[in-house]
């Protein structure tokens, strides 16, 4: 039995509980709100699907089709794709070439293209026993790699890697992307919230290194443009402001985005995983200007993690791509409880539309999901 402990998605009817280390588990949330664990998913008409499956994939919010990957170290194919339709039907898979195993936490998606990153955090055996670390080191004297694999590629039989154009960029890490998308040239545009120096997952980065090493060393939103035509890729910081956790309109993951919301991370704390608030960036801010437009702050000593973005229309359609609202879990210390903050998304006002008071703590640092009513209804009860 896996942890399912990262993240949670809906797709074709069924919630699953994500940890990339296994495959998803199907949960049910009863009528009475208690949650009932269905089982492991089992991928159709994938007898041969030999991976885990990522704690983030990438759900077309035009087609509803839903890609992921899986990775590991200790065999090839290191990483296997795959897409499954809106019923949930595995109808391509592919074997993908990477030149050593690394740790590939989330990848990216356009409306043509899956985005695959190959980022120097790789497995080292011997580093774990040498310094009493981590088995996983980030190798900054190796480059970043950004591939790109068409959607519509015919699977690849076994043994045999799938056509992906790749991109060698410096060295930097991600753990989490915001959105792609190709703009009308034909370039792939990816928004990640990067570590330019990457990281060690000791994740002790505020623990003992000055406030200007910590600012340094602080994610922040970065924009990557990957041009099939000339082979060519460059990055390009959009703001100071230190972030993880981004999220878009769910409706256009996969398609142009004006909008990333994401947790701001506070420096001089204990960990980096101390976020204690919500930035917003407008991803059409000129060049040269900083892409941050309104900073949300929790009361004083309190302490969040990622914004859930829920639109005021799910379908995008003739409403701001901003109207809705954002919904955090809060930890308040002094009353070593948690709340659900509700914020407006558009006007970014300090003081939550709504606070809701919960019977018991809430662990923050993770991932969440919004899911209707009308998706509650509509949850499978048999078909894992």
């Amino acid at each position: 039995a896996g942890t399912a402990n990262t993240a949670l998605v809906y797709h074709a009817e069924r919630l699953l509980a994500l940890h990339e280390g296994d495959l998803p588990y199907v949960v049910r949330i009863l009528c009475s709100g208690a949650l009932q664990t269905m089982g492991r998913m089992k991928l159709s008409g994938a007898a041969d699907w030999k991976h885990p499956f990522t704690a983030h994939p990438k759900i077309d919010g035009k087609t509803g089709e839903m890609l992921f990957l899986g990775y590991t170290f200790d065999r090839t194919p290191y990483v296997q794709l795959g897409l499954m339709d809106s019923f949930g039907l595995l109808q391509r898979k592919w074997e993908i070439d990477v030149p050593y195993p690394v740790m590939m936490h989330d990848m990216a998606a356009t409306a043509n293209y899956a985005v695959i990153m190959h980022l120097p955090l790789v497995f080292d055996g011997e580093s774990m026993m040498r310094d009493d670390s981590m088995p996983i080191v980030y190798k900054k004297d190796r480059p970043a790699l950004l591939g790109l694999l068409r959607r519509d590629a015919p699977s690849s039989a076994p043994g045999c890697p799938a056509p992906v154009t790749w991109f060698e960029l410096p060295s930097f890490f991600s753990f989490h992307t915001a959105n792609a998308w190709e703009d009308k040239a034909g370039r792939v545009k990816v928004y990640t919230c990067t570590f330019p120096e990457g990281l060690s997952l000791d994740l002790d980065m505020n623990g003992t290194s000055s406030k200007e090493e910590q600012l340094r060393r602080a994610p922040r939103l970065y924009e990557y443009t990957l041009d099939p035509a000339t082979k060519k890729a460059v990055g390009r910081k959009m703001s100071d402001v230190c972030c993880e956790f981004p999220v878009v309109h769910p409706a256009l993951a996969c398609y142009p985005t004006r909008y990333v919301w994401a947790a701001k991370i506070l420096i001089d704390k204990a960990a980096d995983s101390d976020m204690g608030g919500i930035a917003k960036f407008d991803l059409t801010t000129p060049e040269g200007k900083d892409a941050c437009i309104g900073q949300i702050d929790y009361p004083r000593g309190c302490l969040g993690g990622e914004a859930v973005f829920v639109p005021r229309n799910p379908k995008a359609g003739g409403a701001a791509e901003d109207d809705g609202w954002l919904l955090v879990y809060v930890y308040h210390p002094a009353e070593d409880t948690s709340k659900l903050h509700v914020y407006d998304a558009h006007t970014m006002a300090a003081e939550p539309v709504a606070v809701v008071g919960l019977p018991q703590r809430v662990p923050y640092g993770f991932h969440g999901t919004f899911v209707t009513e009308e998706q509650l209804r509509r949850q499978k009860t048999w078909e894992l």
